[in-house]
């Protein structure tokens, strides 16, 4: 199992960073299934807490604007009876930031939706510079070269936790660039002599329903009606 939550300075775990071991783990309202994702072959897992080895593996959706390759799982959210499971399409197999999405897909009755219940696109969400979301690293992506990606200023988005407000939706975006490379840590090539820090960059976003059965994300502080 791998550790996503810390800089293991070395090749391999530089890409794994969101790829391998379990994402967010979340419990059904009965408090008879434990649900959890699978990160590394992108499957939902739903274990029953009296028989864990019944588990079953269902594999995530892949939507229609994102190659398979770039579909990354990891938050979870449970309400009235279905499992939310949120997911990025992380652009980094076309390199091509226009490609960032977050989605969110409702699972119930052993299926996903069809269709997802939110879907955001994370190109343009937070402006120009340098705090915009970017397409995710890996070792042969990563410039040292760059400013922004050696200066630790390169957000790379994951859905890590949905949670619920009456009938709101809560969504947490964690920023993967601080889990590949902490502080004052070696970088994804071993011959690099630089260290290098990171900046974490996270997003916390309200979305509400929009009355047909999914949700909109707010926009200039306003939400299902309600402007703050």
């Amino acid at each position: 199992m791998t550790n996503d939550n810390c800089w293991l300075n070395d090749t391999n775990s530089f890409d794994l960073v969101g790829k391998g071991s379990f994402g967010d783990l979340d419990i059904a309202d009965d408090f008879n299934t434990l649900y959890t994702l699978n990160l590394l072959d992108k499957t939902l897992l739903a274990i029953p807490i009296a028989n864990p080895g019944a588990f079953v593996a269902t594999p995530v959706p892949t939507p229609a604007n994102c190659p398979a390759a770039d579909i990354r799982p990891f938050g979870l959210g449970v309400k009235d009876g279905k499992v939310y499971v949120g997911m990025v399409c992380s652009a980094e197999s076309t390199v091509n930031r226009a490609n960032l999405r977050a989605y969110v897909y409702a699972f119930a009755n052993g299926a996903f939706a069809a269709t997802p219940a939110l879907e955001i696109d994370l190109s343009t969400y937070r402006g120009s510079g340098n705090v915009r979301w970017q397409y995710w690293l890996n070792r042969t992506t990563f410039n040292p070269t760059n400013v922004d990606q050696a200066g630790g200023k390169w957000g790379q988005p994951s859905v890590a936790d949905i949670a619920f407000d009456g009938d709101s939706m809560i969504l947490s975006l964690r920023d993967r660039n601080a889990d590949q490379f902490g502080t004052v840590a070696g970088g994804p090539d071993p011959a690099d002599p630089a260290n290098y820090t990171a900046f974490a960059r996270g997003d916390i976003l309200r979305a509400c329903p929009n009355g047909s059965g999914g949700w909109q994300v707010e926009n200039n502080g306003s939400c299902g009606g309600v402007t703050t």
